[in-house]
């Protein structure tokens, strides 16, 4: 399913329960940016954990530098910031 803005294919690989916490769940999901593609700045009530697995992707989060994440780098984004993707370089 692609993004709001169309930058991006969205594929949901688990989602399951948190054991002991009531209410609240884990999802993993794979997301596919073409050539170029960015999203809009918009931000995440949970914690948001990316792997880059090939290609590379340029992101932002408010108030902080931009950062290239290349294949197997990591980035957390904590909840509520506001962050986007700059743009993905095949």
């Amino acid at each position: 399913m692609p993004c709001a803005d169309g930058g991006a294919v969205v594929q949901q690989l688990m989602a399951q329960d948190m054991p002991d916490v009531s209410g609240k769940e884990i999802r993993m999901l794979s997301m596919e940016y073409g050539s170029g593609a960015a999203s809009l700045p918009h931000r995440h009530n949970a914690q948001v954990f990316v792997y880059v697995l090939e290609g590379a992707v340029r992101m932002q989060v408010e108030g902080k530098a931009a950062l290239t994440l290349n294949p197997g780098e990591t980035f957390c984004e904590d909840p509520g910031r506001v962050v986007r993707v700059i743009g993905s370089l095949i």
